[in-house]
């Protein structure tokens, strides 16, 4: 296989940025010097910039600064970050109890996303999974569980969303439109969601995190199907999942769900 190249507009593109952010306020000269590039190359990246509302240009000193709107891409990530260290001391403590490697999932961009897990406790773990790993919202318990507990106008774009991402998303997930309602408000009666993913075989069980009004978060869990059946899975995972739920739920309360939803479900 060919060794992809990498995009070399992208890498100088970091670089002007790079240089944008690390001194207070920068000349054209200052920048083509800097990133060792011809001034007409660097001006057609500035142009393109500033046009985007990523830099602007102090008249007075001639000099390029980023704008609050270059400072917002690394609210996100930092946001996350936050949160995973506000969760991780309470997923460890369930994990050690359960043994089985803990997921604390939230919905964005019509995926499930994973923000912090315990595999590095778990001593069932078989590998350590990145965060910010995303799947497909339907076919797995917590994406059927962040689904149900969506405002429904939101979740219409959701599932609208999640079928054009992968056509055949519903068939694989072995659930229709007019299913997907009765599935979901069973989750809502129930207070969990418990099934086979579709692919690793695995058995799952997730709980929502409630915060306010609203479901931002899941919690779940998943065991080889050959270990735990489905059965076995709910009565002995339910209880503990459900009271880390609950730890969850406090130590995350006055958290800024509203603008949290907005931004992931945009």
């Amino acid at each position: 296989m060919a060794r992809i190249q990498p995009l070399e507009s992208i890498e100088r593109l970091a670089k002007i940025m790079r240089s944008i952010n690390a001194v207070d306020g920068i000349t054209m000269s200052e920048l083509a010097f800097d990133v060792d590039l011809p001034r007409s190359a660097v001006n057609r990246y500035i142009v393109t910039l500033v046009n985007m509302g990523y830099v602007f240009r102090d008249e007075r000193t001639r000099a390029y600064r980023p704008t609050t709107k270059t400072h917002e891409l690394s609210k996100g990530i930092m946001r996350e970050q936050k949160i995973q260290q506000t969760v991780l001391p309470i997923l460890n403590d369930t994990c050690r109890e359960i043994g089985w490697s803990l997921n604390f999932t939230t919905l964005k961009n019509a995926q499930v996303t994973l923000i912090a897990n315990t595999d590095s406790v778990s001593p069932l773990a078989t590998k350590l999974r990145k965060t910010m790993l995303m799947r497909p919202v339907l076919g797995r318990a917590a994406g059927h569980v962040l689904l149900a507990y969506l405002p429904e106008v939101i979740r219409r774009d959701v599932l609208s969303m999640a079928e054009q991402q992968t056509t055949d998303l519903y068939a694989q997930a072995d659930i229709t439109q007019d299913r997907i309602e009765v599935l979901l408000n069973e989750i809502r009666d129930t207070g969990y969601a418990a099934s086979k993913t579709l692919k690793r075989r695995l058995n799952t069980l997730a709980v929502p995190v409630h915060i306010e009004h609203t479901v931002p978060f899941c919690l779940s869990v998943g065991v080889d199907e050959t270990l735990l059946s489905l059965s076995d899975i709910k009565s002995r995972l339910l209880t503990p999942l459900k009271f880390c739920s609950g730890r969850l739920t406090e130590c995350l309360s006055g958290f800024d769900i509203d603008n949290w939803q907005e931004t992931n479900t945009a």
